[in-house]
């Protein structure tokens, strides 16, 4: 594995809340953006009551019907849910398809862009990609290394032919299926997460008892099939770890970055901070040879400049905001990091990442 650079101290740090470690009262918090709609909090309240016998206190956060970014925006501003996740025992969350509505919709009409009709998918997919990265590393912050159980719900494929009905077709559900399934495995991958899939059969299969009439929210009996997965990934707490291999903040009059050694990972993850007012970017290109750093900085003005030879990306986390990236460099070349501004050009040093 290439050697990183993590904005996060990594951990082996392991303890379970078991009969060796036995507590009166557990602080459970449940996330999602559609949980006020069924019965899986007060199901999983029960069983977390039952399996630690003990007293739990519950703090229920349901943004409905919203994409995952405006869970992200609620858990950087919300303070009470920020004390919550703080001081949680336990975290549960359920992100469903919501993230990637605007997308597939546009997709199904036929108005996705590109020659595929895929562009606004692989968009929203890299959207949702740099929300969880986001989401995960505010709950590093908060949690200051102290461990936590973190589940997290998955959905099966059914979800698709429930959302749709007689209007999607096979190959368009396997299409989008494909997208949603690579952002729970991107989910599930990060360390720290425990995950389980619910109902994964197809959707003929699942019982209709364990959904409500709408076909999409689970009833009582839904519920209590679905905590049962999550009961089976047991209790064992773990320290939460952000992804991040490279952060560069901006400054008033520039950039500045942490120290990145070693073997350069592609993709590499990048947290842009920008706590100015400025109109400020990162942008990632090569150069055609013969031009170099130099060069860059000796260049004022918009848009890239001339001897520019392949363009990578533009990171725009906005005026006084946060993000995360996944980038993809391209390999053994040269791929220059500038921090730059509209209309002035480049503002510090650029970085070199060369994978």
């Amino acid at each position: 594995m290439k050697n990183t650079i993590r904005i996060i101290v990594i951990t082996a740090l392991v303890a379970g809340i078991s009969a060796c470690d036995q507590r009166e009262t557990v602080e459970l918090v449940v996330l999602g953006d559609a949980f006020g709609s069924n019965t899986v909090p007060q199901a999983y309240e029960n069983a977390v009551k039952e399996d630690l016998d003990a007293k739990v206190n519950t703090f229920v956060w349901s943004v409905p019907s919203k994409p995952l970014h405006n869970q992200l925006e609620a858990l950087r501003k919300e303070t009470e849910l920020r004390q919550a996740l703080k001081n949680a025992d336990v975290i549960m969350l359920g992100i469903s398809p919501k993230w990637n509505d605007a997308a597939e919709n546009l997709y199904m009409s036929d108005m996705c862009r590109g020659t595929d009709n895929q562009d606004c998918l692989r968009d929203s997919l890299a959207r949702a990609k740099r929300d969880w990265m986001g989401f995960v590393y505010e709950l590093v912050e908060l949690r200051e290394g102290k461990p936590m159980i973190l589940h997290v719900i998955r959905w099966g494929d059914w979800l698709y032919p429930a959302y749709y009905g007689d209007r999607i077709t096979p190959e368009q559900t396997a299409l989008l299926s494909s997208y949603f399934n690579e952002f729970q495995s991107f989910q599930a991958s990060m360390p720290g997460v425990k995950s389980t899939i619910i109902f994964p059969q197809d959707y003929d299969q699942i019982p209709k008892e364990y959904l409500q009439e709408d076909g999409l929210h689970f009833s009582d009996e839904g519920s209590a099939a679905a905590v049962d997965l999550l009961r089976a990934l047991g209790y064992e707490s773990a320290v939460l770890e952000g992804i991040s291999d490279l952060t560069v903040t901006f400054t008033e009059t520039g950039c500045a970055s942490t120290p990145l050694e070693g073997e350069i990972p592609n993709p590499i993850y990048i947290r842009v901070d920008n706590p100015t007012d400025g109109d400020n970017a990162l942008v990632i290109f090569t150069v055609e040879e013969g031009y170099g750093a130099q060069d860059i900085l000796d260049f004022k003005g918009d848009g890239l400049p001339g001897f520019s030879d392949e363009f990578v990306t533009h990171l725009t986390p906005g005026m006084n905001a946060g993000d995360l990236y996944e980038t993809t460099l391209i390999d053994d070349r040269e791929n220059y990091l500038v921090c730059a501004q509209d209309g002035v050009g480049a503002l510090a040093v650029p970085l070199v990442l060369n994978p």
